[in-house]
């Protein structure tokens, strides 16, 4: 568990859109379990809120949850798959782009 807290300021109100996206809060969460022998399971959750100014209001808070699993074969070779944006939540990024919806990934990965 993360929490951070955001005391953003700016000199003059022509500058308070510059808060618009910026956190004012996030909290992140993570837990990993083995499931069974070699098989693990995780769920990654973030919240945070946004800034805003009385000016220009307020962006929607932020609500992230991502889950993944994956399997060790002989220590080298695993496979996986991962899943972000469970929750299908539409925002925008600190950097103003929006985030993709629910989207899954699937892999293999090879230690030498």
């Amino acid at each position: 568990v993360e929490g951070v807290y955001h005391a953003w300021k700016v000199d003059g109100e022509e500058k308070e859109s510059l808060l618009y996206l910026k956190p004012a809060f996030r909290v992140d969460c993570s837990v990993r379990a083995k499931v069974y022998k070699e098989l693990y399971a995780q769920a990654r959750y973030r919240y945070e809120s946004r800034t805003g100014k009385p000016t220009i209001g307020k962006a929607d808070a932020v609500n992230s949850l991502a889950l993944s699993a994956g399997y060790e074969f002989a220590k080298r070779l695993n496979v996986f798959v991962r899943f972000d944006n469970v929750l299908n939540q539409y925002y925008l990024t600190e950097a103003g782009y929006p985030v993709q919806g629910f989207s899954g990934m699937g892999g293999l990965s090879i230690r030498f």
